[in-house]
């Protein structure tokens, strides 16, 4: 569903119906007693034994598929031992061409979707067997890279949110793995390049929903937000807390960090459609930092102990509630008003 944009977002008609709303236009006349008892069922309507259905049937067949991947790779991991090469091989050779097969068979469905999924993480076991089977001397990093590059045709053509997420995820995996492996004197500037690249993978979804049908929802430009923060507030800590050997790393993941929450603020005071958890977050983020270098002046530099504890928890709880305030004096964003048709 698309956002409602311009100046139809701040259409009272464009409103979604709620209990307040209704009770607002009966204390002004506009509604009777019988007409208020109707919008106000309607209104609060619970969904139909038809939405339940569909709503069980798609999380029964991901719990289903997250249940029958993880009993295939363990069932492989078990009978390691057992398992010639080439059954080792024609197992997850077999479960990536089933999973394709699926995929094939029902489309853009829902079962379709899943199958796809399970062949894109078959993928990854295959390279582990052919890894560990003929003893090929990659690192891990070199797997997780193979895999991403190998996969990323099926997960554009997917369409599917859950498979960019697992592509995301196997990328972040190659670069965490290249920098621990190949490059350990980067020390922290592997932390940033992770923020970095999930900041951009949010950054284009962002981009993508107003222009791509398929690109919808709040969950998974929330879930880039947050892992791209996780990655920086570490590093930026450190460099409050002279942590040896981070110094660079973490003076650009500050900045870094300070450039996204940035974006978020000029993001949501832009346009009353923006979501408001990446704000929330960013701030979050950017203030355990702040409070990071508050708590080394006074422990440190004034020595104060206790005292200073009290003085930093009396600080952080002022924040909360300055922050509270001008988030409710912002308001929420139109999808959480109900202006999405």
């Amino acid at each position: 569903m698309s956002r409602v944009a311009g100046k139809d977002a701040d259409d009272p008609l464009a409103a979604r119906a709620s209990v307040e709303r209704l009770a607002v236009l009966r204390a002004g006349r506009l509604l009777d007693d019988d007409t208020f008892e109707a919008s106000l069922l309607a209104a609060s309507a619970t969904p139909s034994k038809e939405q339940w259905a569909r709503f069980l049937a798609t999380l029964l067949l991901l719990v289903g598929a997250a249940l029958v991947l993880s009993g295939a790779i363990y069932f492989v991991a078990f009978n390691w031992d057992d398992l010639g090469r080439f059954a080792k091989l024609a197992f997850t050779g077999g479960w990536v061409l089933v999973g394709l097969a699926i995929a094939w068979w029902r489309g853009a469905q829902p079962v379709g979707q899943v199958g796809l999924l399970g062949a894109c993480v078959g993928v990854g076991a295959l390279l582990a067997v052919v890894g560990q089977t003929y003893q090929t001397g990659a690192d891990s990093w070199e797997l997780f890279a193979n895999w991403a590059v190998l996969i990323l045709p099926w997960v554009v053509a997917g369409r599917m949110g859950g498979l960019w997420m697992l592509w995301l995820a196997v990328v972040n995996a190659a670069i965490w793995f290249f920098g621990a492996q190949v490059r350990p004197e980067w020390s922290w500037w592997s932390w940033v390049l992770l923020g970095a690249v999930n900041g951009l993978a949010w950054a284009v979804w962002l981009w993508a929903e107003e222009r791509v049908d398929w690109v919808r929802g709040q969950w998974l430009p929330r879930v880039w937000v947050a892992v791209a923060l996780s990655w920086l507030v570490l590093p930026a800590a450190a460099t409050a807390l002279q942590v040896p050997d981070g110094e660079s790393g973490g003076v650009a993941a500050t900045l870094l960090l300070a450039a996204g929450a940035a974006a978020t603020l000029a993001l949501a005071l832009r346009s009353s459609a923006a979501d408001r958890f990446p704000l929330t977050a960013a701030t979050a983020a950017v203030l355990v930092v702040v409070d990071t270098w508050i708590g080394r002046f006074l422990l440190d530099t004034l020595d104060l102990d206790e005292l200073g504890l009290l003085v930093l928890s009396g600080i952080v709880l002022g924040q909360a509630v300055a922050f509270v305030a001008w988030l409710t004096r912002l308001g929420p964003s139109d999808e959480e008003r109900g202006v999405t048709p």
